[in-house]
């Protein structure tokens, strides 16, 4: 019954929440809506767009989710096809996946702590996670992302357990093992579907099970890794099928090239080079520091601004690192942790970090009660007056309410600007309608959230200035170019007035947006399909 009331009360909260989001609000959620609605409506598994030129395509309709993963659009289809294609609709199965998140925790504060206040907190802290309460709601992975990577972990763990008592050796205990593994490897598949990064899981029970059982680490390694693996390959392999179908390779969309770039802004260049050969001319010393400041940077992710929390939560991991059952959190967070700033060191800090973060949310709310808990024994021992189970729970609910209040102002700051570029892109779109060129392909910095304005395609601008432009522009039929106030250091002088080009003549100042025609070219354009 408690798991219940938890889930009604938290999707209550979200319900609450969702209703002051009135569009998807940043490109990663108008995207999964756009791919969602082409699926409701019969379209298939269409992108209507070219948001990124990592792999770029042969016109600007073409195959979706090559680089992007399937499983939050997915989610939203069966909803659309019931309560009719709208954001509202979507907006349903991610309330009630978000409130899956403060059950776990508190399914783990039960299990891991066997202590109803611990989980009564730890599932509060989740569900009032700073600036991550908004994406609880959002059309976007962090929800599913966090269900089915916490859910492997939890098997892990449960591995784990059944691995120390020697359970891998025969009998029933073993099939029980070797279900689990097969489920951890399901889970890991599903994750993979929400997000790149979800076969890091992959990695994390291997380096479990050595850990675990070092005296038998042959025979139990081999046995979960193949396990695992089978139930990941019977999850993913009909997705990598399809990718096979429509680019002809299994990982599309130039992912492996964000391995080379120099700053964030190249994700978005057309006609830079993006190589292993690039990247090292771009000299030794520049690359280590990059490295140095992912590492840096990437922590401050953890805590969704709850920075209270933090030495709680250092204290409570410190205490916490002899338990067993958070070993595969040790082992997947510290993997998370040096794949996204010794690899991905760019993207980590623009996006990637935060998604994937989400996952360590309950763990590391534990850790923190945990460690406040153990702060308060020490003070008790040297204030004899404290009554420590008074001042752990009075100390537990003051956390709580102050992760609530933090939480409800950063939604309330985010709500209001989530509004501003759809404001503009309306009245973008509103103006080409009344010129007549309606169906005109524009250039601009977020096509997905341009397309769900507009219904029109749309292409990106690219990072790496105007010549760039002209060739993409070129390639795809564009008309127009919008320069908005967000623009890489490319533009400046063109945004600012500092320098003209006679290539593109300015027809339009909309707001802090700037419109130039293009010159007219056959480009490939778009391609129904």
């Amino acid at each position: 019954m408690s798991y219940a009331l938890i889930w009604l009360a938290s999707a209550v909260v979200l319900a609450v929440a969702a209703i002051f989001v009135r569009q998807p609000g940043y490109m990663d959620a108008y995207y999964y809506y756009h791919i969602a609605t082409n699926l409701a409506s019969g379209r298939g598994m269409v992108e209507s767009f070219i948001w990124n030129y990592l792999s770029p395509p042969d016109s600007i309709v073409h195959p979706s989710n090559l680089y992007w993963m399937p499983l939050t659009s997915l989610a939203a289809v069966p909803f659309m096809l019931v309560l009719g294609t709208s954001f509202r609709a979507t907006q349903v199965p991610f309330v009630v996946i978000g409130a899956t998140a403060p059950v776990l925790s508190f399914y783990l504060g039960r299990d891991i702590f066997g202590n109803r206040r611990t989980a009564l907190g730890m599932a509060a802290l989740t569900l009032f996670s700073g600036f991550y309460f908004v994406y609880w709601t959002a059309i976007d992975s962090f929800g599913l992302f966090s269900l089915l990577v916490n859910l492997a972990l939890i098997v892990g763990y449960k591995i784990a357990r059944r691995l120390r008592r020697g359970d891998m050796l025969a009998g029933a205990s073993a099939r029980a093992v070797m279900g689990l593994c097969f489920g951890y490897g399901a889970l890991s598949g599903g994750a993979y579907l929400a997000r790149a990064d979800g076969p890091l899981l992959l990695f994390t029970l291997p380096v479990m099970v050595l850990l675990v059982s070092p005296r038998r680490k042959v025979e139990n390694s081999l046995a979960s890794v193949g396990l695992m693996l089978a139930g990941f390959a019977v999850v993913v392999a009909p997705w990598l099928w399809r990718n096979l179908e429509v680019a002809g390779v299994l990982l599309p969309g130039g992912a492996l090239k964000t391995l080379f770039l120099t700053e964030y802004n190249d994700f978005f260049s057309y006609a830079k080079e993006l190589s292993l050969s690039s990247y090292l001319e771009w000299g030794w010393r520049e690359i280590i520091w990059s490295k140095l400041q992912a590492l840096a940077r990437n922590p401050l992710v953890l805590f969704g601004i709850e920075y209270y929390l933090l030495p709680f939560a250092v204290v409570g991991v410190w205490q916490l690192r002899r338990r067993l059952e958070y070993w595969p959190v040790f082992v997947y967070g510290m993997l998370l942790y040096l794949v996204m700033s010794l690899v991905f060191s760019f993207v980590s800090g623009r996006g990637s970090m935060l998604h994937s973060s989400v996952v360590l949310l309950p763990w590391l709310a534990g850790a923190a009660i945990y460690g406040l808990d153990a702060c308060v024994v020490w003070i008790a021992r040297r204030r004899r007056h404290w009554n420590v189970p008074l001042a752990q729970r009075n100390l537990t609910v003051m956390m709580a309410l102050f992760a609530f209040g933090m939480s409800a102002t950063l939604f309330g700051l985010d709500v209001g600007g989530r509004d501003a570029r759809y404001s503009r892109y309306n009245e973008l779109a509103s103006w080409f309608a009344e010129r007549g060129e309606a169906k005109a392909v524009v250039m601009l910095v977020d096509p997905p959230a341009y397309y769900y304005s507009s219904g029109q395609p749309a292409i990106v601008l690219p990072s790496d200035g105007p010549d760039a432009a002209m060739a993409a522009g070129a390639r795809y039929g564009a008309r127009f170019l919008v320069l908005e106030k967000l623009h890489s250091r490319a533009y400046e002088p063109l945004y600012s007035g500092e320098e003209q080009d006679e290539r593109l003549q300015l027809v339009a100042t909309l707001g802090e947006a700037q419109v130039y025609v293009l010159p007219e070219v056959s480009g490939l354009g778009v391609s129904e399909q």
